[in-house]
């Protein structure tokens, strides 16, 4: 891949979206409800919101988070290797009830798999990662590879291709692991746990590290993600999680399959070691948002997201979209609307604004140049009759994108079928392996 051509392209592009102000915005000051932004006194619904049960707003968040600051200060710079707030280990406690595992906090998702993977993965271990894994998690592997790890891609879901790769790397390497997410960030379609457990409990160095932050909170008990929801942890697996994103605070958690794991995590994790824990306010969040997970009110909340997550799918079905649109079983609130070339993307988007919405432009470099799209999150506090309308602008828009842009529904799908992994998808697509840059 041409990576300077890349790097022009992605220039150009952003650029052009920059000056339609259509990203890089500052919203109006204004107080915000979890719905709406404002740009130049124009009240908007966003549809790109990641807090899914709308938590970051919920007053006891918001109090506990205060009461924090104010009793220790804006900010704790001290590693947690000397000492640390007695709050920190409240909070790890209250996290062991909700996924029932040993925990970490970590100060963000990113910085939590910087600390885990180069402590769990040698030199003489192979890395097969998804080709769609998250950022953050390639960025941490990327250490490990530095040090001589060998890595190699796989394409999108493709477990029968897994099994493959682990039956030939297992011959020559002490472990062979796969990264991946458990929702993946951009379309929300999901990993095939299920596969991976079977694949861990037949191949003994076969190691899976998942990152589950867009699963987390609107799915499983207490809110434990998706991944945990399909499988139990298994003694070969580790997972990663966001407490920003459905759980309404920041950081992030290392969930372990035992309590040596954890601890090797925390002597040895250099983030965990090195990096300033997350401030005292965020603490205080958390463990509000925690104990709401580990409680019965998770379940309302849960069930009021998916009645607009089913409103939203029973819409876009009134209207034909389905056909670019990412749906599967996973119940997700993350979906994708697949429009091809970048030009396609940002004139839809522009026409969304228009009407008075905002959803994600999901372009290059988060997806290859001609598999651009747009990304819609539903929340929980987004109201019935905005969704209807949000769908039907949707529509309009991008019909009206597709028809100037020469475009049909049919031959964007066709485009998208490889990058998906589908068996028997025509080559002619986009062959691209994207450097992801998702949220």
């Amino acid at each position: 891949m041409d990576n300077s051509y890349n790097l022009k392209d992605v220039l150009r592009y952003t650029d052009i979206v920059e000056e339609q102000a259509l990203v890089y915005r500052n919203i109006d000051d204004f107080i915000l409800n979890g719905r709406t932004i404002s740009f130049n006194q124009k009240e908007i619904v966003s549809f790109a919101s990641c807090s899914y049960l709308g938590l970051e707003l919920d007053p006891r968040l918001k109090t506990l988070a205060a009461e924090m600051a104010i009793r220790y200060g804006t900010a704790f710079p001290t590693s947690r290797s000397y000492y640390k707030l007695q709050i920190l280990e409240e909070l790890e406690l209250l996290l062991e009830k909700m996924f029932e595992k040993p925990c970490i906090h970590t100060t963000s998702t990113s910085l939590g798999h910087i600390a885990a993977l180069p402590v769990l993965i040698g030199k003489n271990d192979a890395i097969i990662y998804d080709h769609q894994v998250h950022n953050s998690v390639r960025n941490a592997f990327m250490i490990c590879k530095g040090a001589g790890t060998y890595t190699e891609a796989l394409r999108h879901n493709r477990m029968d291709l897994l099994e493959e790769k682990v039956v030939r790397l297992q011959t020559k390497y002490n472990n062979v692991w796969f990264l991946g997410d458990g929702i993946y960030s951009m379309m929300g379609d999901a990993v095939e746990a299920e596969e991976l457990y079977r694949l861990m409990n037949k191949y003994k160095k076969f190691r899976v590290y998942l990152d589950d932050a867009h699963g987390i909170g609107w799915c499983g008990k207490n809110g434990k993600g998706y991944v945990l929801d399909k499988i139990e942890m298994h003694p070969q697996m580790v997972m990663a999680a966001s407490l920003g994103k459905g759980f309404g605070s920041f950081g992030g958690v290392l969930v372990c399959p035992d309590a040596e794991t954890k601890r090797l995590f925390r002597k040895l994790g250099s983030t965990l070691i090195f990096s300033t824990p997350n401030m005292p306010a965020v603490l205080g969040a958390s463990i509000a948002s925690a104990r709401i997970h580990i409680s019965n009110e998770i379940n309302k909340l849960q069930a009021e997201l998916k009645s607009k997550v089913d409103l939203f799918i029973s819409e876009v079905s009134k209207y034909g979209l389905l056909k670019t649109l990412r749906i599967d079983k996973t119940d997700s609130p993350i979906f994708f609307f697949g429009v091809g070339k970048p030009e396609t993307g940002i004139r839809s988007l522009d026409l969304i604004v228009e009407k008075g919405f905002y959803p994600s432009l999901a372009m290059h470099p988060a997806m290859p140049v001609n598999n651009t799209g747009i990304r819609v999150t539903i929340t929980r506090t987004h109201k019935n009759e905005e969704i209807v309308q949000f769908v039907k602008a949707v529509n309009d828009s991008i019909t009206q994108a597709l028809v100037e842009n020469g475009l049909s529904a049919d031959s964007v799908v066709r485009h998208f079928d490889k990058l998906l992994g589908i068996k028997g998808a025509t080559d002619n697509v986009d062959e691209t392996v994207p450097e992801n840059v998702h949220q």
